[in-house]
Parts: C-alpha cells; structure tokens; sequence
C-alpha cells in the first residue's frame, strides 16, 4: 500500500479483470493464478514488467494464449492467435513489436526484471496485448487507466 507503482499497477489489472472475466462459476485455478500473481507483486521489487506478463498469462485461463509451437515465423497474428509468414491480415505483428513479444512467451515472474523494456517498448508491446483482448473477448474495452499507468511509468 505504500508504492505508488504497485498501486497503479494493481489499479490497472483490476480494470482488466473485472472487464475480462464473465464467468459464473467457480474457477479456482484462475483464482490461484491471481492470487499467487498479486503476492508476488507484493513481495518484490522489480516489477516494471509485471502487468505485461499478467496479462499474457491471464489469457491461458481465458482460453486465446498464443499458440507458440511455430514461433519462430515472421509474424503473430492476433486474430488467430499463432505465428505465420502471411500478412494478408491486418491484425499482425511484426519486428521489433514481435520481437518484445517473444521475450514475454515462457516467461515467468521470478525472470521477469531480466527482460528489459524502454518505456516506448513497454507501451508498445501494452498496446499489443491490449489489442489482443479487444479481439478475443466480446465487450472488454480499453482499460481506463492504462492512462494513469503510463504517466506513473513514464
């Protein structure tokens, strides 16, 4: 409760949440995932990466992680949710967006501070995954304060 950056992040995935999660019935391996998640926020100290890579996990209990067996193709697609050569898409990723994305794939908390993001990389690869959920989930919209979240990181 005393850092304002874990204030802002915590803020933020609440936002996300409550506009991710529809589900009526009990959950409890997702309630673990989030529980876990927020002590570990809690309890370190390096977290400038932490809601990138919640969020990206957050999508294996929603059910549109990345499919990463071909990742080693050209680009993502976010409609789809895999790696391709085509870009007859629009909903594509590429390069150095592509390449920050990758980074985050297999990541876990405890290697989190060894990735390192300039802060236009961190929006960058935020807006990503943001997009990611727009497509994936029907009525999530753009967190309010992904505003508040960039000027407290910036």
């Amino acid at each position: 409760y005393t850092s304002v950056f874990k204030q802002t992040i915590v803020l933020f995935l609440s936002e996300v949440l409550s506009s991710s999660i529809q589900e009526e019935e009990e959950n409890k391996s997702l309630f673990s995932y989030i529980e876990t998640s927020l002590i570990w926020l809690d309890t370190h100290d390096k977290i400038s990466n932490f809601h990138l890579l919640f969020l990206l996990n957050l999508t294996k209990f929603l059910g549109f992680y990345p499919d990463i067996t071909e990742s080693n193709l050209e680009y993502f697609n976010l409609i789809e949710g895999n790696f391709t050569n085509s870009t007859y898409e629009k909903e594509v990723i590429s390069g150095e967006n592509l390449f920050h994305f990758l980074k985050l794939l297999g990541t876990n908390f405890d290697s989190i501070d060894s990735i390192k993001f300039s802060k236009r990389e961190r929006q960058q690869i935020l807006g990503v995954i943001i997009r990611y959920f727009e497509l994936h989930l029907d009525g999530f919209r753009s967190p309010k304060s992904l505003g508040v979240l960039e000027t407290v990181f910036s």
